[in-house]
């Protein structure tokens, strides 16, 4: 995959967050390999401009079915990618080149900046450079966290149902994230406990939990623990964060 150097994407960054309005921003098919591109040596995948093209139209089919240019509904373009990351980019990212934060710095600022500013407007920087909250990278992080797998009836039903503030307390702890059936497993208990409750409270039971969870697992490996077992832990946990969080409330 194409690699936009860190300190050509900070200079970038700084021009794309001076402009607050996407429909002020062009996309330059010249950017997709201008200077600071790069690839990395055998292992990665070298695109041509023909397949960057083919990865670019399918982003926008996804942002045209979220509203774009409009506004109002842009942020089911994040659960729509979700599963295109993990369904059709697979295919051009491999999982260590998903680690790689050039690779997302290459998709925010050259291959999809007007997207980028769309579904961010008046972006901070962190949406478009390297780390947990880059546009793209956060995508492709939750499309090989939330996945069920192949053979599951309904593969995305963790992705399509849990809350924001709920995968980005997932997703952005690293001792949480780097182990998907983990994650995976919080997911599926967020969803059991979100039957029981809702808003504030689920909200603070949420950080509880992955409080519990960060603790337990400096003990236990939780990534030992059977199915079973670990479902089970985590739902007491949800019930006992839950509780709390009432009994607070009240």
């Amino acid at each position: 995959m194409p690699r936009l150097r860190s300190h050509l994407a900070e200079q970038y960054a700084l021009e794309l967050t001076a402009i607050c309005d996407h429909t002020q921003i062009s996309f330059d098919q010249s950017r997709l390999v201008s200077e600071g591109v790069w690839f990395a040596g055998p292992g990665g995948n070298r695109l041509t401009v023909s397949e960057m093209m083919d990865l670019r139209k399918g982003i926008e089919r996804l942002a045209e079915s979220a509203g774009f240019p409009d506004t109002k509904q842009r942020a089911s373009f994040d659960r729509a990618c979700i599963s295109y990351f993990a369904e059709t980019l697979a295919k051009w990212v491999s999982p260590g080149e998903g680690l790689e934060d050039e690779v997302w710095m290459w998709f925010a600022i050259n291959l999809a900046p007007d997207f980028t500013v769309w579904r961010f407007p008046n972006p901070n920087r962190s949406r478009l450079l390297g780390g947990n909250r880059n546009m793209f990278g956060r995508l492709w992080t939750r499309s090989q966290v939330f996945d069920r797998g192949l053979e599951h009836p309904s593969r995305w039903g963790v992705a399509s149902r849990i809350l924001e503030d709920a995968m980005v307390a997932i997703c952005e702890r690293p001792s949480v994230v780097r182990d998907q059936r983990l994650a995976l497993a919080i997911g599926e208990a967020w969803l059991n406990a979100s039957t029981k409750s809702s808003g504030d409270a689920l909200q603070q039971a949420t950080r509880d939990v992955l409080k519990a969870v960060v603790a337990r697992n400096e003990v236990i490996c939780l990534a030992s623990v059977g199915k079973p077992e670990l479902s089970d832990f985590l739902d007491r946990c949800f019930r006992v964060a839950l509780a709390d969080s009432q009994s607070k409330e009240r």
